[in-house]
């Protein structure tokens, strides 16, 4: 049953009210049967138009928890649910929810909303965002999981045309899978990192976006492994750490961060972005193995920021199953089998 809903059963969106559904399955083993029928928000084969306003949890179609003292009060489980088959378009945010759990979104249109297309955002976790479209964002970000947003799947989803990143991970947003997404034509970044760690970024096709393919600030231990890199009008990878103490409105104890950045990059191909393959400036530790690089920044320097001086090592040792390690400290690249 957890294989029809990877690989999308043609059936999946159609027998929500049958209880070999493998969403129904999942649910009841997690939270049991009563919770199950007693909780669930069934939103299928919906079609819903220009709703939602500036307020808090009033951003259109939203999942939320309880205020912190309601929810002690109360003593009720997270919220949670599925949208399957739907459409949203010209809303403030297409989606958000906040404190959810075991949320599934699934084989849904987002287009032309305002704000956001998909944003789960405080202490959600365990979610499932696949194979939706998203696209025409007009402010920001078509797919954004923020603040502790965690241990959650994003995958075989198209985000397109969105006015910033087509796929975020922001603000703590830790121990996630982005898998199988085309992300193309957006206004910022394909995939972008923020103060987030122990992301797995898989086998992603990240073409054509105006800034970087794939951007980590601040961002440790996020494994970018065999993706299709191609043609964006910045840097292919671009790593970097940086200081925010300028954000004065930001609250350090709601969302902490540190000023460093790490990853692991493995396989795939990173070709013909504009100006190079992958740009690091002052990360701890970068990891190679068996990159393919084609024609990046002109072709003459395809490393480039601080791993400028080790290119021609870098780039020599990584045409095989081996692994080079870089660090700032000392500069030597070293070659690990």
């Amino acid at each position: 049953n957890v294989n029809k809903l990877l690989n999308g059963d043609g059936g999946f969106g159609s027998s929500l009210g049958d209880r070999s559904n493998p969403v129904y399955l999942y649910s009841e083993v997690r939270l049991g049967k009563k919770e199950t029928d007693g909780i669930y928000s069934r939103t299928c084969a919906a079609l819903k138009d220009s709703f939602g306003y500036a307020k808090s949890k009033s951003y259109g179609v939203s999942i939320s928890q309880y205020t912190p003292n309601m929810a002690k009060q109360m003593g009720r489980a997270e919220p949670t649910g599925w949208i399957i088959g739907s459409e949203f378009s010209d809303m403030w945010y297409g989606f958000y929810c906040y404190e959810t759990s075991d949320f599934v979104v699934k084989d849904s249109t987002y287009r032309d909303n305002i704000v956001y297309g998909i944003d789960p955002h405080d202490r959600s976790r365990r979610l499932i965002i696949a194979e939706n479209r998203i696209w025409g964002t007009k402010v920001r970000h078509g797919i954004i999981g923020s603040r502790e947003v965690n241990d959650s799947f994003i995958f075989r989803n198209i985000s397109f045309n969105n006015h910033l990143a087509g796929i975020m991970l922001d603000r703590l947003s830790n121990h996630n899978l982005v898998a199988y997404n085309t992300t193309y034509g957006n206004g910022s970044d394909g995939i972008a990192m923020y103060e987030s760690h122990h992301n797995l970024i898989y086998a992603n096709q990240v073409y054509q976006n105006a800034h970087h393919g794939i951007r980590f600030r601040n961002s440790q231990d996020i494994r970018i492994v065999d993706n299709m890199i191609l043609k964006n009008g910045r840097y292919g990878v671009y790593g970097h750490i940086k200081d925010l103490s300028y954000q004065s409105y930001r609250d350090l104890a709601l969302d902490p961060y540190e000023a460093r950045s790490s990853a692991l990059l493995s396989g795939g191909v990173i070709g013909f972005n504009r100006s190079g393959a992958v740009y690091a400036e002052a990360t701890e530790q970068l990891m190679f193995s068996n990159l393919l690089l084609e024609a990046n920044g002109g072709g003459n320097r395809p490393l480039r920021g601080d791993l400028t001086p080790l290119s021609a090592d870098i780039l020599q040792a990584t045409q095989g199953e081996q692994w080079v390690r870089w660090a700032p400290q000392p500069p030597t690249a070293v070659v690990t089998n």
